[in-house]
């Protein structure tokens, strides 16, 4: 199905984005000092993730003409991990409510630029992206502002890494995976366990 569709695109390309994850880890820094730089009204705070948002969203289209283009979301409910190891995220302070009460906007907004959303109850964005990414016989793209996802880097995924908002983004490819991180993608599984993951409470081996 085509979510999205631009004049003169490549027909091979199809962009996930974890709405979730990103935007807020620039805003969250300092918000207030976010809104100076951006030289934003009290209104525009209010909307500032949508705002962030979307203009990534804009970068994106602009740059990379996608074919297919589609949104993936965290529901605030219990996921599959949550049963599996009841101390998951144990601790992780919940998303401000200025930025929450903004995401039925952002998705009002999605919608009208016949916009695919992606979301279901028991998974994480992670999750969905993860599927649709191996599902079809397409070169997917992944925005994300998770690690996580660089196991997912193949022949046919890249994944783009948003260190900071719009202005810092990392896209890891088969070709230059190793040259960035010392290791390959099949790899990132057995780092995470070693290591553990202690923004999601997960422990890793001790010492390492």
């Amino acid at each position: 199905k085509v979510t999205y569709t631009a004049n003169g695109v490549s027909d091979w390309k199809v962009f996930y984005k974890d709405a979730t994850n990103m935007a807020v880890k620039e805003i969250m820094k300092d918000p207030e000092d976010f809104v100076r730089s951006e030289h934003m009204c009290k209104f525009m705070y209010n909307m500032i993730w949508i705002v962030i948002f979307i203009k990534l969203l804009l970068k994106i289209i602009s740059e990379k003409k996608p074919a297919y283009l589609a949104v993936a979301f965290d529901l605030p409910v219990p996921t599959f991990r949550h049963k599996m190891y009841t101390d998951y995220k144990a601790g992780r302070k919940p998303m401000p409510e200025e930025l929450a009460v903004q995401i039925p906007i952002l998705k009002e907004v999605l919608s009208l630029m016949k916009i695919q959303i992606c979301e279901l109850e028991g998974y994480e964005a992670d999750d969905i992206i993860g599927t649709l990414s191996k599902k079809f016989d397409v070169h997917s793209y992944i925005y994300t502002g998770d690690r996580d996802s660089y196991q997912l880097v193949s022949e046919h995924t890249n994944v783009c890494y948003t260190r900071k908002g719009v202005s810092d983004i990392l896209e890891l490819s088969q070709s230059n995976f190793k040259d960035e991180l010392g290791i390959v993608p099949m790899q990132i599984i057995d780092q995470k366990a070693l290591m553990g993951d202690k923004s999601d409470n997960i422990p890793g081996v001790a010492g390492v």
